[in-house]
């Protein structure tokens, strides 16, 4: 018996799982995802917890990857405000970490810049308790609101100083 537990005349070997679009999307893997995005592949879809590739992209950051799904928004149904088991929209994803550019390319399509999650947590309240000054900025920017309250009754003020996060505290008092 060989140390990976079986025969060493096994004619079976074992072959890694099949990369999904989604982890392509998530570890920047452009060949792949290009050539799914350019073959017309659906980009309304979601995984298992809800997440369309926009979020997994949102996430990643990778900016590339979000241009090119909304490049795609004439043509196809793109949901910008799209909501996974959480209820976090691609914004939420992008804001919590700190991803400006992606939050800026989201917004510019039209992303609700107030999208609740399941907590009732902002856009904001995310970037504020990351200590994201720069995407806190941008959402002021483009209205996002101040006075916004999650579950625990919390504004995004509230989490900024709860999580000491001077430069955010800072931008939220200009």
């Amino acid at each position: 018996m060989s140390d990976t537990g079986s025969s060493p005349d096994s004619t079976t070997r074992w072959v890694p799982p099949a990369e999904t679009i989604y982890d392509a999307c998530r570890r920047g893997n452009a060949e792949r995802f290009m050539g799914y995005v350019e073959k017309g592949g659906c980009l309304s879809e979601c995984d298992d917890q809800k997440l369309t590739l926009l979020h997994h992209a949102a996430f990643s950051g990778n900016m590339a990857f979000v241009k090119a799904i909304l490049d795609r928004s004439g043509t196809q149904q793109v949901m910008i405000d799209a909501a996974d088991r959480e209820g976090w929209t691609p914004l939420h994803y992008a804001a919590d970490r700190g991803h400006t550019q992606v939050a800026a390319a989201l917004l510019d399509e039209g992303a609700s810049v107030n999208a609740r999650d399941t907590a009732k947590r902002t856009p904001m309240h995310l970037a504020a308790l990351s200590g994201r000054a720069d995407v806190v900025a941008l959402l002021l920017r483009n209205g996002a609101s101040m006075t916004a309250k999650n579950v625990a009754g919390m504004t995004p003020m509230d989490c900024a100083k709860e999580a000491d996060q001077a430069a955010v505290i800072a931008q939220l008092q200009l």
